[in-house]
């Protein structure tokens, strides 16, 4: 392995512990601030651009839009590297609707071709920014030639790249997160292999938290689909 392929690794592995530790707090906290009508929006708009019944949910935790595009007849499969939570969706309802499977998501593991869509709500947050464009390349390998891919993500107004979100949950692990303005978004989406669809600037309805103060941390959504 070169310096890059490990520190990749490292922060992947660092970021499994600490979600593999709060499994039951992060339960616990979706039922409570779940943004129900947030996620409503995000799905929508990716299902206004989606051209078959073939999703991938990429990051999926607890599965909750999994098993909402499940409820209305998708085909989806659930993925997510942490093994707990997708023993969690088995025992939810509708959840042996959803197919499950672990994947890191920067080695994507499916065929060619094997997606309409792929739907990554924050989970592209945990990928390293060395690891970005291979990993978007991987998704565009997945997917059908007219297939999409949604991404809910986060760009620094102060120029932040890396940060850590200290004590998750109230646990004892941190995780990094990465963030990307829109034009590097769009240059890595293209030199991936996609063309930009739609970008919408929607937000969570709740109070701005203090790590998003702290380094000016704003969302938006992109569809991109792929050049085929």
């Amino acid at each position: 392995m070169n310096a890059i392929s490990d520190r990749i690794r490292i922060a992947v592995a660092n970021n499994l512990r600490a979600y593999r530790g709060i499994v039951n707090a992060w339960e616990r906290s979706e039922e409570r601030h779940r943004d129900a009508e947030f996620r409503f929006r995000c799905r929508a708009l990716f299902l206004k651009h989606l051209k078959g019944p073939r999703i991938l949910d990429v990051g999926c935790g607890l599965g909750f839009d999994s098993l909402a595009f499940a409820s209305s007849g998708l085909k989806v499969i659930a993925t997510d590297i942490v093994t707990e939570f997708l023993d969690r969706i088995k025992t939810k309802k509708g959840g042996r609707c959803v197919a499950l499977a672990t994947m890191d998501m920067t080695l994507p593991c499916f065929a060619r071709a094997s997606f309409n869509g792929i739907f990554a709500f924050a989970s592209f947050l945990h990928v390293p920014g060395e690891a970005a464009l291979s990993t978007l390349s991987g998704f565009a390998k997945m997917l059908v030639p007219e297939g999409i891919l949604f991404l809910h993500h986060a760009a620094s107004r102060q120029g932040v790249s890396e940060y850590v979100i200290d004590n998750l949950l109230h646990g004892k692990e941190s995780v990094s997160a990465f963030c990307h303005s829109e034009e590097e978004m769009t240059f890595l989406l293209e030199s991936a292999g996609f063309r930009v669809v739609a970008l919408h600037h929607d937000r969570i309805e709740r109070k701005t938290s203090a790590l998003s103060k702290r380094y000016g941390l704003e969302t938006y959504q992109i569809i991109a689909g792929k050049n085929e």
